[in-house]
């Protein structure tokens, strides 16, 4: 039998929603089993009966794979980044041309706040190529082309500020100790056997369900990074001393030790970032 608590990817990819696709190594049946019950699971979003779902996700799979006790936590928190993950839309080689292409034309008309105009042209010239169909209707697809350009059309490097060489280097700033948290403990199990990955993607996720702007037909957006350093923050200051007192021997910390000459100025801004911290977890 295969272990269903197999192992997550051992470090964070990068910063967008893209690093939080669980890595975990389950089995062809298992698979076919979750993919059998993403229908379900779009249902239960567009009727808000999720922990109806979960409870029935739960019962069924650990009748099939059972765990240890201890265990079953981790477990469900990767069975729901899975679905999480998983109910995303896919589109076609062209298609991701198609769209990446348009990319200037979208920020063009953003800049200009002529965004009204974009989209009847885009729309045009995609159901010309994909027509609508049952399945996809006209009208979830806009709105899977908005989100996509939402979530894609980001600033590149070209677009980015040049460099100032003549400004005076800013000393190396010791990273905060719940950045080094992050680090260490991204897909690594904590003490309670919960993994830091798969809680931020889950709060992430419920945070999305309770927004003004939730649409069940819409995929969950890019974790957004201060969503993701007020979370750490919040899990980081649980801590008992042994983990705190691993972090701040870590490598990363010894290394920028600020502990000569004057506080850096970045000090107070971490400082605000603990308070917005204890505001969320309150």
């Amino acid at each position: 039998m295969s272990n269903p608590t197999a192992a997550i990817s051992s470090e964070p990819e990068s910063s967008s929603s893209d690093s939080f696709m669980v890595l975990w190594s389950i089995t062809a049946p298992q698979k076919t089993f979750l993919a059998d019950r993403l229908s379900d699971y779009k249902a239960a979003l567009g009727k808000k009966s999720l922990p109806e779902f979960w409870d029935t996700l739960f019962e069924d799979w650990f009748k099939r794979w059972p765990s240890k006790d201890d265990g079953r936590a981790l477990v469900e928190e990767q069975l729901k980044s899975w679905m999480v993950t998983n109910n995303r839309w896919h589109i076609t080689t062209k298609q991701h041309k198609f769209l990446t292409d348009r990319i200037p034309d979208y920020k063009s008309a953003q800049a200009k706040k002529k965004l009204i105009d974009f989209w009847p042209f885009l729309y045009m010239h995609w159901f010309d190529r994909w027509p609508a169909t049952e399945v996809a209707p006209q009208g979830l697809v806009e709105k899977k082309l908005k989100a996509w350009y939402n979530n894609n059309a980001r600033v590149t490097a070209s677009t980015r500020q040049v460099l100032n060489l003549n400004k005076p280097a800013k000393r190396t700033r010791r990273p905060a100790a719940a950045q080094t948290f992050c680090k260490v403990y991204w897909s690594k199990p904590l003490p309670n056997g919960t993994v830091l990955r798969n809680t931020i993607t889950a709060e992430w996720v419920a945070a999305w369900q309770k927004s003004k702007k939730f649409d069940p037909q819409i995929d969950v957006p890019r974790v957004a990074i201060n969503f993701i350093n007020k979370v750490t923050h919040c899990i980081f200051l649980k801590q008992l001393p042994p983990i705190h007192e691993e972090i701040e021997q870590h490598p990363d910390q010894l290394k920028h030790d600020n502990s000569e000459g004057s506080p850096d100025p970045g000090d107070e801004a971490e400082d605000d970032e603990v308070k917005r911290a204890l505001e969320y977890q309150a």
